[in-house]
């Protein structure tokens, strides 16, 4: 996260979604991490309800325009050092894009996808059958099989 509300100076729409999100994903029960890339200084113990903060990074050493390169690696570094069982995160900035292609990457599109199926009431079964097939033979589309209504 570049943003998260109450803990970083800067917050818009995603930190404050992401701040009300979390505590309730881990009120179900649920391990929640969370890794902060932010230049000003954190709110010291903001992060609550049961949210820990793994790591956080400042900007890395090098031009602008590898920054987006650096974040990435240092994100695929704290995934590799904590081993969470899904990595969940807004990937506007590319956090994502050179995690290992076995770690389950879970995006806002994702998120949305989902609700937006659970809302029309669309699910795998109500899909054309070569739609579901060219979702099979595509090794970076999964589809879940225990979520009925994931595509």
């Amino acid at each position: 996260m570049t943003e998260y509300a109450g803990l970083t100076a800067y917050t818009g729409g995603i930190g404050r979604h992401y701040a009300s999100l979390l505590p309730a994903v881990v009120r179900q029960s649920i391990d929640v991490g969370l890794v902060v890339f932010a230049e000003d200084d954190l709110a010291p113990g903001r992060v609550v309800e049961g949210v820990r903060l793994l790591a956080r990074h400042r900007r890395a050493k090098g031009p602008e325009w590898l920054q987006p390169v650096l974040r990435a690696l240092r994100f695929r570094r704290d995934v590799a050092r904590f081993r969470p069982d899904r990595v969940f995160l807004p990937e506007w900035a590319g956090l994502g894009a050179l995690l290992p292609a076995d770690v389950d990457l879970v995006t806002n599109l994702a998120t949305s996808m989902r609700l937006s199926n659970e809302v029309s009431g669309v699910a795998r079964r109500s899909l054309p059958a070569t739609v579901v097939g060219s979702l099979r033979s595509n090794p970076g589309v999964r589809i879940a099989r225990s979520d009925a209504h994931a595509v």
